[in-house]
């Protein structure tokens, strides 16, 4: 039988006893508990990260309106999608070798 790890980091809700409960229900061997300083292993947060990236790199001296900041999040998103797909591509592949990453520094940063 295959041995099941399921890793999760330090969201509140994920931290309850009903969920502990339930995962030992659903099958899963053993929890991999990182500490509350590592990094997240969630290849969206990662993508949500260049995002607000990209938009502090851009953003106006002055209070912008909704709609030039819609436009402005539209431009950047079109962009993302354009000219870093490799790179999302890779948080959503990589996830495995981070992991591995972050027990091998004990839950240590690291930069991807």
């Amino acid at each position: 039988m295959t041995r099941v790890l399921l890793v999760k980091d330090h969201e509140r809700c994920l931290w309850q006893e009903t969920k502990f409960e339930a995962e030992k229900k659903s099958g899963f061997d053993s929890l991999l508990n990182f500490p509350k300083c590592s990094p997240d292993l969630n290849a969206s947060e990662g993508w949500w990260k260049r995002l607000k990236d990209k938009l502090a790199e851009g953003a106006p001296t002055v209070m912008e309106a909704r709609p030039a900041f819609l436009t402005r999040l539209r431009r950047i998103v079109t962009w993302l999608n354009r000219n870093a797909w490799n790179d999302c591509r890779a948080l959503c592949w990589n996830q495995k070798e981070r992991a591995r990453d972050v027990i091998r520094l004990k839950g240590a940063r690291r930069a991807w």
